[in-house]
């Protein structure tokens, strides 16, 4: 959060499902200002105004930019970068934007399952692919589709499929499912983990259809917070549909 030295404007950021939106509000008139659309959907920060509180400076990243500053003029209402970071050979093009999906667990609220955000990372290649799960730490934290080369040489060098969830205890979503891994519920996160792992998205290109399928994970755990899932297992599995699985979570 920023607020200009004449108390002009303020600007802020909030934090919809992971990803970042920009706020700036007229605090004369009381009206909120529509700053122009951010290039990609990402990650802001590091808030501040010039001076004269006409012009507002942050950071910027998504998963297929690097971090850059960047300056809204708020008279003009134009967004430009003042950075340009190099990638070197890396050609940032091939880089695979995530997308937001959902999966649920049997406990019920208000008579609903509680749907467990994730995002996944998909290789363009056809599958079957093996899939890893990246889980972030905290635990009151939150995955978030930022700048990572790490998950991109995955995707696109290795072919995996990566699932990042947010399981109950991330922060992000409220103090209700902040709270829901608190004390003896803490196993419940372990237990969305679990579910995750019995899940990997398959994708059928001719069709573009989306399932979540049964699979077994079997590279054991890598880098101390990453699942790997076989190919084989998605394979395997790629004839029952996931509403055949049964689970006690």
């Amino acid at each position: 959060m920023a607020i200009s030295r004449d108390g002009h404007y303020l600007a802020y950021v909030s934090n919809e499902a992971g990803i970042d939106k920009l706020n700036v509000l007229d605090l004369r008139t009381h009206q909120d200002l529509i700053p122009p659309k951010l290039p990609a959907a990402g990650i802001i920060g590091s808030l501040s105004f010039d001076a004269e509180g006409n012009r507002l400076a942050f950071g910027f990243a998504a998963p297929n930019r690097p971090r850059d500053a960047y300056v809204l003029d708020i008279a003009a209402n134009a967004l430009e970068a003042w950075t340009h970071s190099e990638a070197g050979a890396v050609d940032l093009a091939r880089f695979v934007t995530p997308r937001l999906t959902q999966f649920s667990h049997l406990r019920r609220t208000d008579g609903r399952p509680r749907q467990i955000p994730v995002y996944v990372y998909e290789p363009s290649a056809p599958g079957p692919h093996p899939v890893l799960i990246t889980l972030h730490g905290g635990p009151e934290s939150q995955f978030r589709p930022g700048f990572d080369p790490w998950l991109q040489y995955v995707v696109k060098e290795l072919g995996y499929a990566v699932v990042a969830p947010n399981v109950r205890g991330s922060s992000g979503y409220g103090k209700s499912y902040l709270a829901l891994d608190n004390g003896t519920l803490r196993e419940d996160a372990v237990k969305d983990m679990a579910r995750c792992s019995f899940g990997c998205v398959c994708r059928t290109r001719s069709t573009q259809s989306k399932w979540w399928y049964p699979a077994v994970p079997t590279g054991g755990i890598s880098r101390s917070r990453h699942w790997l899932i076989s190919a084989s297992a998605c394979a395997a599995a790629s004839t029952t549909r996931a509403s055949r699985t049964s689970s006690a979570f």
